[in-house]
């Protein structure tokens, strides 16, 4: 995996290019299904900025960054809700594949959509009953794994799976599978998969590798969720200063003020605890896993919170389907499920730091 570290400067180069990108793409989308329809398109253009290589090492055609800056881009790119495979190609996979250059290539290039298919339940860290067994042609999988995120689009699959040796992660053909496509409420790509003896490559990484790109996963998609929050509550400002009522703007209203402050408050936490989590992972400090989980939880309270206030703030208007703040709470639904939700992250937490 990838130990480069990202600069102060690199990061803020890109968060504003990226910013920029995505206010000229356009605000939210509201219609689900009209975001979804837009994947490959945004995906394209973004691999063609070298987003896709962020963290990808330059001998591989990517960047060179290390995880964070690729965290910069998630952040930015939810700020609009602007779904790509980003998390799932261009961070999880990309570490799993940095030592692979053939294979890091791919992904910097935009070759590949790459899913992480982990889970097999509908809540995160069951038991793996996925099986890998060995025979004279190398590797078959056999199993099913649950609300695989990017799956309906992917090309390769990283799967985890028990092998007579323990847990490890497999790089398997996703022509060899059968998914199943879900119709998420949220916008995203996700589907179930199932394995009838596909053939995989283990790539070696073990039970820590495979916690790694897991706690990766997390706080790639707690940038997400930052970057989500951060942009829901600009739009619920700007409504505040412009909706009247009583001869003058609600956002002179005292009350609406606090929850809104409120909210921001929840925000700029959420922001350190996802920093300080970057800078572990790029530093390799064992503190990681449980900053990672940290991260995961304090994000998905501040869009929890945020998403309910676009809601409520903005009255009638935004109960419609017609309006951003539907699509938005459907969103911060789905992401608080996905990688752990709030229990889980806060157990997790609590039993790394010895509670």
């Amino acid at each position: 995996m990838s130990g480069a570290v990202t600069g102060a400067d690199d990061l803020a180069m890109l968060r504003d290019a990226a910013r920029q990108w995505v206010g000229d793409a356009g605000p939210v989308e509201p219609d689900p299904r009209t975001a979804r329809s837009g994947i490959g398109a945004r995906w394209e253009a973004i691999a063609g900025l070298g987003w896709a290589g962020a963290c990808v090492a330059e001998a591989s055609g990517g960047l060179g960054f290390g995880p964070a800056a690729t965290g910069a881009l998630l952040e930015a790119l939810g700020g609009t809700l602007s779904t790509t495979p980003l998390l799932s190609t261009g961070l999880i996979a990309a570490q799993a594949l940095a030592d692979r250059r053939d294979l890091a290539s791919a992904i910097a290039a935009g070759e590949w959509v790459v899913a992480f298919a982990i889970d097999e339940g509908p809540r995160h860290g069951a038991p793996i009953a996925t099986r890998a067994e060995r025979d004279d042609a190398g590797w078959r999988l056999t199993g099913a794994k649950r609300f695989v995120l990017d799956a309906p689009r992917a090309n390769r699959l990283l799967v985890t799976a028990q092998t007579a040796d323990g847990r490890d992660l497999f790089l398997v053909d996703a022509a060899a599978t059968t998914i199943a496509a879900l119709d998420m409420i949220d916008g995203r790509e996700i589907g179930d998969v199932a394995f009838d003896c596909a053939p995989g490559v283990p790539l070696g990484v073990g039970v820590e590798g495979i916690d790694r790109l897991c706690d990766l996963a997390r706080t790639g998609l707690a940038s997400e969720m930052l970057g989500a929050a951060d942009g829901a509550l600009r739009t619920t400002v700007d409504y505040l200063k412009l909706r009247e009522q009583f001869g003058r703007p609600i956002g002179s209203f005292q009350a609406l003020q606090h929850r809104a402050a409120q909210a921001l408050c929840e925000i700029e936490l959420a922001r350190s605890s996802v920093a300080a989590a970057w800078t572990a992972a790029e530093h390799g400090t064992p503190d990681f896993p449980a900053l990672a989980a940290l991260a995961k939880y304090v994000a998905g309270e501040a869009i929890h919170r945020v998403s309910s206030e676009m809601v409520q703030m903005h009255g009638g208007i935004g109960m419609t389907a017609e309006h951003p703040a539907g699509r938005t709470l459907k969103w911060a639904r789905v992401s608080e499920t996905l990688f752990g939700n709030a229990a889980w992250c806060a157990e997790r937490y609590a039993t790394l730091r010895g509670f």
